[in-house]
């Protein structure tokens, strides 16, 4: 499962963009996204890789997020 394996990695703090479709190709998200399967887990936006603004593992999920000021800033730098 990719997801699982991801979450068990290192913390990577940034992906450029120009980087961005291979990295959530790397962790599985990319069909997904490609195909509006994802919603923002704070304002519940469909996730596109226009407005993508991050992704994070939290208990054993992981959390997408739209690029809004106030979705992103819920993340815990820990």
């Amino acid at each position: 499962m990719k997801k699982k394996r991801w979450i068990e990695r290192e913390v990577i703090a940034a992906v450029h963009d120009n980087d961005l479709v291979d990295f959530l190709n790397s962790i599985g998200l990319l069909k997904d996204i490609e195909a509006g399967k994802h919603r923002c887990n704070e304002c519940d936006v469909k996730i596109t890789l226009d407005n993508f603004g991050a992704v994070f593992p939290k208990n054993n999920n992981i959390y997408v997020l739209c690029d809004r000021p106030l979705c992103v800033s819920v993340i815990d730098p820990k």
